[in-house]
């Protein structure tokens, strides 16, 4: 998977502090830091990206992001899932400084990659969208449930 320079992906999960930053700093909803350690815990994989400013041209670094000895925190991503046939795609967040750098499209092939070679072939992979995300999900192949299902599916939320 190709990044631009400064850029490294990691296998895992940002720290709590980081994780939750990252959240608010992208638009999501804010969570306290019980609930992002139990995100952490009941998820079945996770990659994050970390941002660290080469020689030439440097970026900013980005308000709200926690720095860390491999860089600064910019994206992550991760799958929470039953391991056997669910598998949900959850908060995917690019730091608004750093989009449009392919830095989304990496966190979901690292994604789904991991399905790919971990998950049985029928495995049902899932995700909710909001409008800006859902370009790069198209592009990586999924399609509104009421189209994958012929127009008799919706996604539901209990509120």
């Amino acid at each position: 998977m190709h990044l631009p320079p400064g850029y490294t992906i990691h296998i895992g999960f940002p720290s709590v502090a980081a994780y939750c930053a990252l959240r608010t700093t992208c638009g999501l909803f804010a969570i306290n830091e019980d609930q992002a350690r139990l995100a952490h815990i009941g998820s079945w994989h996770g990659v994050y990206i970390t941002y660290k400013e080469p020689a030439h041209p440097p970026l900013p670094t980005p308000p709200l992001s926690a720095a860390t000895a491999q860089g600064t925190i910019v994206a992550m991503g991760r799958i929470v899932g039953d391991g056997g046939w669910y598998f949900n795609i959850a908060d995917i967040a690019v730091h608004p400084v750093h989009q449009k750098r392919g830095l989304g499209g990496a966190v979901m092939q690292a994604l789904l990659s991991e399905i790919k070679h971990r998950a049985p072939p029928e495995a049902v992979v899932m995700l909710v969208a909001n409008k800006y995300g859902a370009p790069l999900y198209r592009k990586k192949g999924f399609l509104d449930v009421a189209e994958a299902w012929g127009g008799v599916g919706m996604g539901m939320r209990m509120m």
